[in-house]
């Protein structure tokens, strides 16, 4: 059979196309590459607020120096960051912004400490990152996030405006 869909896969779910001959309508899948070719990356799906770390960069550096550097209250985030850092693994430099501030903070991460595996969740991962703004270890969620009332950082403000202690066990 000659026929395809074209799928998209989300948060949501997939979303697909009408069924098609691509023999006998080539037009829709070469519309289909020539937009996609000339999309920016932003637009193809790139995460533009992370890019890959080389280790011998000044970042990696940075990173590999901490692991040197401890602080009181690094405990046991001190070895999973270590952890983090496997050559076998990519390492990003990712920037969040601040929905309150707007303030745009970097930090750096190695393999996720932990990584959700159900395509159809919010593709979750954990990490254990260094703020490159203050030097300390923190634990960094990625994940894709429905729209809701009530978001994690807001519940987290609270926590910290309360002083309700966030170290990791």
């Amino acid at each position: 059979c000659d026929d395809v869909r074209l799928m998209r896969f989300d948060i949501a779910g997939i979303a697909t196309t009408e069924r098609f001959n691509y023999k006998t309508r080539p037009d829709i899948l070469s519309d289909l590459l020539s937009r996609f070719s000339r999309a920016s990356a932003h637009e193809r799906g790139h995460d533009t607020y992370a890019r890959i770390i080389a280790p011998e960069s000044e970042i990696g550096q940075t990173m590999r120096e901490r692991l040197e550097s401890p602080t009181p209250g690094d405990g046991i985030a001190l070895d999973y960051f270590h952890e983090s850092l496997s050559v076998k693994w990519p390492w990003w430099c990712l920037e969040v912004r601040d929905e309150d501030s707007g303030e745009i903070r970097p930090f750096a991460v190695g393999k996720p400490h932990y990584c959700s595996v159900d395509v159809f969740a919010h593709s979750t991962r954990g990490y254990v990152a260094l703020d490159l703004t203050t030097g300390s270890l923190v634990f960094l969620k990625d994940s894709w996030r429905p729209s809701c009332a009530i978001k994690e950082g807001a519940v987290l403000k609270k926590l910290n405006e309360q002083s309700i202690s966030r170290q990791l066990r």
